[in-house]
């Protein structure tokens, strides 16, 4: 038993005016909790941040995308393709890590059913383990989160674009918050009701912090292709109040946008993946972390650090004298570029800047 997959690996430092002291803040993103039976993640849970530990202990929090429900309850969605669960003592990997708030909007959440979710959130509860994007009804899965950390307020918000039918929670039914995509709703491909809504969120939120995180499901798997409704999606987002929005869901890198003195991280690819489906190619392992560094409340910069992930599943930083470094820095770059954010590369790691 194990791990799944862990797409995206965020962490945010935040610092005072002189820039002299540093409490930081990680965010992780995507991540599947693994299968039993199917894992090629080494036992115990622990282990699976072992090669990354230091960085990931080295904020004042982490959140990331938890993808899939903690229980051996439900019963698998019927005529999904591929349904995930896993044990509940997977927990403590997450334990481990030091992992404070996590985001359940994704396409797997729901794939054991209410009950799953359910155990899954109780799970969470009883870890001191926040979340926010799924709950026991709509108002509840579309909640922001709120939280204090080194003196700074912190809104957290979590939607899926990405969702198989009838994962969305309802005014009296447990599920995800789910933004409806479809080519027909026109150049945005997106719900205007649930754009709105999501929009209105987030105004609400900002109105209570200094600081809003929204997380989002979205995008093409293992596609560098924006869609029309990722663009739209994470620049509406930071128009309604958003600081910083971390999509995931396409399992490769894609690019970063520095829009209105907010960063939009598309997708940042798998971190911990030991899911080996034979339809996934190699640049899903290719991985990377992302330091955010905060001054005054706002995004500051963005440090991009490349990765690769072993045998095992598990994420390795790679120094620049890796052949693969360099690769996977000018891939950003020019990924990135295509949103008109500049990326400078030294020293074996990417750079932008945000706020001057």
């Amino acid at each position: 038993m194990g791990f799944g997959s862990i797409y995206h690996h965020v962490l945010v430092e935040e610092t005072c005016d002189d820039e002299k002291k540093g409490n930081r803040r990680q965010s992780e993103r995507d991540r599947h909790c693994g299968r039993r039976g199917c894992s090629h993640l080494t036992d115990p849970p622990e282990e699976a941040f072992a090669k990354v530990l230091g960085e990931l202990k080295s904020g004042s929090f982490s959140c990331c995308n938890f993808e899939v429900p903690l229980s051996n309850k439900g019963i698998p969605q019927f005529s999904k393709f591929e349904t995930l669960h896993a044990d509940p003592e997977m927990i403590q990997g997450y334990v481990h890590a030091g992992f404070k708030v996590v985001s359940l909007a994704n396409n797997h959440a729901m794939d054991y059913g209410p009950e799953a979710l359910a155990e899954t959130i109780d799970l969470l509860d009883g870890n001191g383990i926040l979340y926010a994007g799924a709950g026991k009804n709509s108002p509840r899965a579309w909640a922001p989160l709120f939280f204090d950390e080194a003196g700074i307020r912190f809104a957290f918000l979590s939607f899926a674009t990405e969702a198989f039918p009838g994962y969305g929670a309802q005014p009296d039914r447990p599920g995800i918050a789910v933004i409806r995509r479809d080519p027909l709703y026109g150049p945005t491909c997106v719900n205007p009701i649930d754009a709105e809504a999501m929009k209105e969120k987030i105004k609400a939120a900002r109105k209570e912090s200094d600081f809003i995180i929204v997380a989002f499901h979205w995008g093409l798997s293992q596609s560098r292709a924006l869609t029309q409704s990722q663009l739209f999606l994470g620049r509406a987002a930071v128009n309604a109040g958003a600081d910083l929005v971390i999509g995931h869901h396409p399992h490769v890198l894609q690019g970063m946008e520095a829009y209105r003195g907010s960063l939009i991280l598309y997708s940042m690819g798998n971190f911990v993946f030991d899911l080996v489906p034979h339809f996934f190619g190699p640049a899903t392992r290719e991985s990377g972390l992302v330091k955010v560094r905060l001054s005054r409340n706002k995004v500051k910069e963005a440090i991009f650090l490349p990765a690769l992930i072993n045998e095992q599943g598990q994420p390795e930083f790679i120094d620049g004298k890796h052949p693969k470094s360099a690769e996977i820095l000018q891939l950003i770059q020019m990924l990135s570029a295509l949103q008109k954010t500049k990326i400078s590369i030294k020293n074996g790691v990417g750079t932008i800047k945000v706020q001057n």
